[in-house]
């Protein structure tokens, strides 16, 4: 763990606040414009087992310091996503390059949450931050929060790790829980409702956001029969649909593949002690076991989730309230990279698809459009045409996993009058990720004033920041984005054609409802159902 950037450590014993656990000693940013109380143990979990309260402590928890990260394959030897490839180009072209290697301790008794408060903050709203990492990747630490952002801007921030991958999303036979990284994340929210007024933020003023899997997570929570009158407004950045749609994947149907996971690990699928075993290897042992990386899919447990997210709001069960959803302009880029001389990333996808990688020539595109589609790949290929592969296929991939998820839920809401805008982004990072990449998955965060501090990435566009940051704020305020002297963001009305551009220039643009209407009937049916279909598709 290390003191986050957004401060050196100025402890004041007056920064002690009371929670339902125990006293927590917080510190105040140098600034001396917040206050940051890290680490505070929001729940306890065995492995595969559901969240409860922590023990009580009587002494102050000394909240200066990030708590573990939850154990994932990103942080030990074996797996890292986002790939060679992609990392090269993250990591070593100026002025995106690594800052701190991802080396904070990771844990399995990782659930802390981080609170950073307003200097005399009462009653304040507050914003829950849901990371990314595709279930599977990412934490709550390593942010920075200067005060011109979030924290600057009179909200009360709270960020926290769940558990992950196998350990999060886990189901076996002889296990007859599931979701235990959304059940971590409903805790987290349960300890918001319980504590936040003790460190100024207003209980009943809560705006959840997450961006990727996290906006995946924020979709599930719209919908989870556990979270009613946990918040009041929702922000939906960047949601993979193949993590919000689960076509109903149960958790009965997933088990089998939990024992097969067992029996990688040497214990006989026989052997009626297999799960009591499987929970005595260590972490680092479970996530190296080949297998351990296809449990990223929030199950129908019948608990937490009833339904898939997407087939929730369609069809009405969402909780009714405010929600921003959008997507970035070119998501694919990060599965498809779209420049030379790195390497087309199409194979990171799926294995279903590997005789097609890669797909930087029209017959290896046509193909894999073909697989993808069956019966609707010649009007996919009329609006994503195979002279152009790469190209296509980033937008292909755009549309098809990220943008019509966020209209499908944009216009569910829509046309039952609830109250939901759609942003579309569109601002190229600078220099060489921007010219391979554009405006791709997960480039929005500086701007909504999530910066992380294990890479920099400039804002190339100043006003756009204090523009979507003041957008993402007022509606966690109020339920309304607009204030003076920003460009006016209205809500949808039913049978909407346009949504609300953020970019290089901001304001209402056209939907390109024709093209994006071809992904609705399947929702890439075949890709979801095939035999692998419990493999993450995107962080």
């Amino acid at each position: 763990a290390g003191t986050p950037a957004c401060a050196a450590a100025a402890q004041n014993d007056g920064l002690v606040v009371q929670t339902t656990s125990g006293p927590v000693q917080g510190f105040e940013a140098a600034s001396g414009n917040f206050s940051a109380f890290l680490g505070i143990p929001y729940a306890s979990a065995g492995r595969w087992e559901k969240p409860e309260d922590p023990e009580d402590w009587t002494e102050p928890f000394q909240a200066t310091d990030y708590g573990p990260i939850c154990a994932q394959a990103g942080q030990i030897p074996g797996p890292v996503f986002p790939g060679p490839a992609l990392q090269e180009l993250l990591y070593a072209d100026q002025p995106w390059n690594i800052v701190e290697p991802p080396t904070w301790n990771q844990s399995e008794e990782c659930l802390s949450v981080n609170v950073y408060a307003p200097a005399n903050a009462t009653d304040t709203p507050v914003m829950v931050w849901i990371h990314g990492g595709g279930l599977v990747l990412g934490d709550s630490n390593g942010y920075s929060f200067p005060p011109d952002t979030l924290v600057g801007k009179d909200v009360v921030l709270v960020t926290f790790n769940y558990r992950l991958g196998p350990f999060g999303y886990f189901a076996h036979p002889d296990l007859n829980a599931t979701n235990f990284g959304l059940h971590d994340q409903i805790k987290a929210l349960e300890w918001v409702q319980a504590n936040i007024e003790q460190f100024g933020g207003d209980p009943d003023n809560v705006t959840i956001f997450g961006e990727s899997s996290g906006g995946a997570s924020v979709a599930s929570l719209l919908v989870s029969p556990l979270t009613e009158g946990l918040f009041d407004r929702a922000i939906i950045e960047s949601m993979p649909l193949g993590l919000a749609s689960s076509q109903n994947v149960t958790m009965e149907e997933a088990a089998p593949t939990g024992a097969a996971l067992g029996v990688a690990m040497g214990f006989s699928e026989d052997d009626p002690d297999q799960l009591k075993k499987m929970k005595d290897v260590s972490f680092q042992e479970v996530l190296l076991t080949p297998g351990s990386d296809q449990f990223a899919t929030i199950l129908i447990d019948g608990d937490s989730m009833e339904t898939d997210a997407i087939t929730g709001f369609v069809e009405g069960e969402n909780h009714k309230v405010p929600v921003i959803v959008g997507s970035n302009a070119n998501e694919g880029g990060f599965q498809y990279n779209t420049g030379s001389p790195y390497p087309v990333l199409i194979a990171g996808i799926s294995p279903a698809f590997s005789q097609y990688v890669p797909v930087n020539t029209s017959e290896n595109y046509e193909g894999f459009v073909r697989q993808l589609f069956g019966s609707d790949a010649k009007k996919v290929l009329s609006f994503y045409p195979a002279d152009t592969p790469i190209e296509s296929g980033e937008s292909m991939l755009t549309d098809s996993f990220f943008t019509v998820g966020a209209q499908i839920i944009a216009e569910a809401m829509a046309n039952r009058g609830e109250d939901v805008r759609m942003y579309h982004f569109t601002q190229k990072p600078s220099g060489a990720i921007g010219e391979v990449l554009g405006a791709f998955h997960s480039s929005e965060l500086p701007y909504v004033g999530i910066a992380s501090d294990h890479y920099t990435n400039p804002v190339v566009n100043p006003l756009l920041a204090d523009q979507m940051s003041s957008y993402w704020t007022n509606f966690a305020k109020t339920g309304d984005p607009n204030a003076e002297g920003l460009p006016q963001w209205e809500s949808m009305p039913a049978g909407a054609s346009e949504w609300f551009v953020l970019g290089p220039e901001v304001g209402p643009a056209a939907i390109p409802k024709e093209k994006l209407d071809l992904f609705k009937p399947t929702i890439v049916a075949d890709y979801l159902n095939g035999p692998d279909k419990f493999n993450a598709a995107y962080a």
